[in-house]
């Protein structure tokens, strides 16, 4: 029988059919120095839901961003997260390189018609 995520198991409603909240609370910081920026940030959150166990959710991550010309940077970050209950937990880890493209929105007017 293939894997159901839909929690009708449980007691036939479907997570949609759920009175569900939570709270969350997260930080970050960042610094620019010369041709580069880094920066991180972590965040936390509990969770619950009509017949579900609380579930806690943490991630955090941190990258660093080099200028290689006038309005293009080259970045890289790395990102760990998971959730945790009383029958359950999982972890993911996630990792980014990109090209990041700037450009000035002083220069713009919201109206003008340039």
């Amino acid at each position: 029988m293939p894997a159901r995520n839909d929690c009708l198991d449980v007691d036939g409603r479907s997570s949609y059919d759920r009175a569900a909240g939570g709270g969350a609370f997260g930080i970050g910081a960042a610094g620019h120095f010369s041709f580069f920026s880094v920066y991180g940030r972590i965040r936390s959150q509990l969770t619950a839901a009509s017949n579900v166990p609380a579930t806690y959710w943490g991630s955090g991550g941190a990258g660093v961003q080099f200028r290689i010309a006038h309005s293009i940077d080259l970045y890289a970050q790395g990102t760990a997260g998971g959730y945790a209950n009383r029958y359950d937990d999982a972890r993911f880890y996630l990792y980014e390189l990109g090209i990041a493209v700037r450009f000035s929105t002083r220069s713009w007017r919201l109206g003008s018609s340039r």
